[in-house]
């Protein structure tokens, strides 16, 4: 366990957080992976206030941790008491947990917040030169949503892909027919994140995709 001291707080988009802080020493994380984070406040005793797990957004040669923290005001948790901290005040980190970790190049998708374990893969591939050969499809509600999206294009350039539900006039979902106009090659690495609902529908599209192509080509042998 870690008590770690809040040192910067800035809003990304109207509903994500972006928190730094101090870094304990000798402190590594496998880009991808998450870690449970409390507030140092014992006065929380409900179990939305206790521990949430977070994905690390900084890299293990920065100075500092990041963060990304979705505010769900209408929740009251321990999301929206974030967002009440004040510079200084401690956080606890405890357990780390593999949630994602990147194994080759392939198609990352994300919904909403789910981009989160992704920056730390993007931002590490592209300091070791090796950010070529993925490609991100990222699915918002609105294009104010979207979470760094310039530093997303900068990283991937034209394999940034981005989609919107709920943009007036534009709206998209990630379904199968933006699968297969998008992707090329359903044999490769997929990295799948977002809602529960999301992440699920996305893996039986996938599946499904596959599983036509391979009926399709023997068919035609």
């Amino acid at each position: 366990m870690h008590k770690v001291k809040i040192i910067s707080k800035k809003y990304l988009t109207r509903d994500i957080l972006e928190i730094r802080t101090e870094k304990p020493y000798n402190f590594k994380f496998i880009p991808g992976h998450s870690i449970m984070i409390s507030i140092n406040n014992p006065s929380f005793t409900s179990p939305s206030l206790i521990k949430r797990p977070y994905n690390f957004t900084s890299l293990n040669d920065d100075s500092y941790l990041e963060f990304i923290i979705k505010l769900y005001r209408e929740r009251n948790g321990l999301s929206t008491q974030f967002e009440k901290l004040n510079i200084g005040e401690m956080l606890i980190l405890e357990e780390m947990f593999g949630s994602h970790r990147y194994v080759g190049p392939g198609i990352f998708i994300a919904g909403g917040v789910g981009i989160a374990p992704f920056i730390a893969i993007f931002r590490q591939l592209k300091k070791d030169n090796a950010i070529e050969g993925n490609t991100l499809l990222f699915s918002s509600k609105t294009s104010k949503d979207i979470i760094l999206e310039k530093e997303l294009k900068e990283l991937l350039g034209e394999n940034c892909i981005f989609t919107l539900t709920k943009e007036n006039n534009s709206n998209r979902r990630i379904d199968k027919l933006f699968l297969i106009e998008k992707v090329s090659n359903f044999n490769q690495h997929f990295y799948i994140c977002g809602p529960d609902s999301f992440a699920r529908d996305i893996k039986q599209m996938i599946s499904e995709i596959k599983k036509e192509r391979e009926q399709f080509d023997w068919f035609i042998n």
